[in-house]
């Protein structure tokens, strides 16, 4: 039976084209397979990239969250540091203040003054009062003219508000005045000196070094006059 040319062209297309004509239809078909999968690879290429992009930017994030978080530690730090060194300085501060006091307690102050005589109306008695807070050991006075003659004493110890006679010429120290030195518990030197004006005794203490020469520095200053 014979076929219509027609109807074996449309069954068998390939068999009615050249050999030339096969091959360019053939290199169509795989250059258009080949940019499909060209496209396909860009295309995952291009989804790999955003992904890796995004995965940089949320650790570039990452890196400035915890770049932030790392002043913040510093700057509470620096704050504790602050916080910690005034905290220090104000222990010291404290503790110089106690020392201050202690020593003050410890200061034993003597003033030369006049008070009326016990048993002789109308008299005075010269003497000498501790008007610190400590108590003042190894008294000795002297006058201030070039003998340096001492001043007799009864006592030569003197607790806080005790005094005692000083038995003196009045001329001689209207002259030159006279000088005390003594000690406190705490071993420190300290000296006072009195003047007579007008008949009034003006008396000066302070902290004295071991040869009873004045000190630059004293541990407390000691400035008291009547």
């Amino acid at each position: 039976m014979v076929q219509h040319p027609y109807l074996y062209q449309l069954q068998h297309p390939w068999h009615w084209l050249t050999y030339g004509q096969n091959a360019t239809a053939l290199g169509i078909i795989l250059g258009s397979v080949l940019s499909v999968l060209t496209v396909w690879v860009l295309a995952k290429t291009l989804v790999a990239v955003n992904a890796q992009a995004l995965a940089a930017r949320m650790q570039a994030d990452a890196a400035i969250e915890q770049v932030a978080a790392a002043k913040s530690s510093t700057s509470v730090s620096d704050a504790q540091r602050i916080a910690t060194e005034e905290s220090a300085l104000a222990e010291r501060a404290h503790n110089a203040l106690i020392r201050v006091q202690l020593l003050n307690e410890m200061r034993p102050v003597l003033v030369v003054g006049k008070r009326p005589h016990p048993t002789m109306s109308g008299t005075l008695q010269n003497i000498v009062s501790n008007h610190g807070q400590g108590v003042a050991l190894d008294i000795v006075f002297n006058y201030r003219d070039t003998t340096r003659d001492a001043i007799s004493l009864n006592q030569n110890i003197l607790g806080p508000s005790e005094s005692v006679v000083l038995h003196m010429d009045l001329q001689r120290v209207a002259l030159a005045g006279l000088q005390a030195r003594y000690l406190s518990q705490d071993g420190r030197y300290f000296a006072t000196t009195a003047l007579l004006v007008n008949q009034e005794f003006v008396s000066s203490a302070f902290e004295v070094n071991e040869k009873g020469g004045w000190l630059e520095t004293p541990k407390i200053p000691l400035d008291e006059e009547s």
